[in-house]
């Protein structure tokens, strides 16, 4: 997962819930003087799917935690973006959970 062109900041955790393999990483994105503090969570997908961004009023159907800037999916990897860090390792949990569920179950998000 850390080898993924879409995996970049400080790797936070790699795992493999429910037997997926799953990336989380922090970072600030530079943004005129101020950064803007992202977490994103790579899920490695069994197998490809097209390239899809989803838009704002998808993201909010999918029912998916609080924060979520943007989900998209390319190749073999699902891309679920945060704006903020999580504040504790519960948070994470929350976050790769909703990440995972979305990746198992591609009709929920459209093929997403």
């Amino acid at each position: 997962m850390p080898a993924s062109p879409r995996f970049r900041g400080e790797l936070l955790a790699v795992g493999r819930p429910q037997g997926i393999e799953v990336g989380v990483a922090c970072f600030v994105e530079d943004v005129g003087e101020a950064g803007t503090v992202v977490t994103v969570v790579l899920v490695r997908l069994p197998g490809q799917r097209l390239a899809a961004r989803q838009s704002r009023r998808e993201i909010r159907r999918l029912g998916l935690p609080h924060g979520v800037d943007s989900v998209e999916t390319s190749d073999c990897e699902l891309r679920v973006r945060y704006e903020g860090w999580p504040h504790s390792s519960s948070a994470v949990d929350v976050l790769v959970d909703a990440a995972v569920h979305l990746a198992a179950n591609p009709h929920d998000a459209g093929d997403a």
